[in-house]
């Protein structure tokens, strides 16, 4: 894991403002809203990483997108169950994922004047999860289902029965599962007030804007 130690609290306005229109969600393609979302990033200038880690990797930060409407559950990460067994949280691709977010709301909507279906951006939001309170809380339910996956735990859902996060798997017979880290709604508001009250959040920062962007 990346363990330098990166704020940020507000990133470059001429990225995406709320009023800005992305595509409606694709029901059989629910990742392109986040797809365009990342398309923009990049076309700002932003070295967008795909693989493994933060989507931004110089700061530690990751993109997600999220219906303002929503209540399914939160994708935090993905990872593979061997990658789980083998690695604890601090040393995980979940972690990496799970240090700084900038989430960005959005709400359907169809254009009065052309009938379009879209969505637009409702807030774009900076949380800071790398405080160590924030980290115990997702490393200890996190170590709990690594357990049970080393244990050989086929379950489509591993919950750890503590703090509302699980892992989740499409294909739980396959010989390494593609897991998702999953929570729920109250999970997330937990972790994102936590974010906002943190020592860390109110700590030294470095704000992304158009000097300090990674090209």
């Amino acid at each position: 894991m990346n363990n330098a130690k990166v704020k940020i609290t507000q990133i470059n306005t001429g990225v995406l403002r709320p009023g800005d229109l992305l595509p409606r969600q694709d029901p059989t393609d629910p990742g392109n809203v986040g797809r365009e979302v990342l398309k923009r990033f990049k076309s700002a200038g932003y070295q967008i990483n795909r693989g493994k880690g933060a989507n931004i990797q110089r700061f530690g930060a990751d993109i997600k997108t999220r219906n303002t409407g929503a209540t399914s559950p939160y994708t935090i990460a993905n990872s593979s169950g061997n990658n789980i067994k083998a690695n604890a949280f601090d040393e995980s691709s979940i972690a990496d994922k799970i240090q700084s977010q900038i989430r960005v709301n959005y709400t359907d909507w169809m254009d009065p004047d052309t009938g379009n279906e879209c969505s637009i951006v409702d807030s774009i939001a900076v949380y800071d999860f790398a405080d160590p309170m924030i980290q115990d809380e997702l490393g200890d339910d996190y170590e709990v289902i690594r357990g049970k996956i080393a244990k050989g735990d086929k379950s489509k859902y591993i919950t750890a029965k503590k703090k509302g996060f699980y892992m989740e798997t499409q294909n739980p017979d396959a010989p390494n599962p593609a897991y998702q880290f999953r929570c729920g709604e109250a999970g997330l508001r937990k972790i994102d007030t936590m974010s906002s009250n943190s020592e860390a959040f109110n700590a030294n920062f470095e704000v992304i804007n158009n000097d300090n962007k990674d090209k």
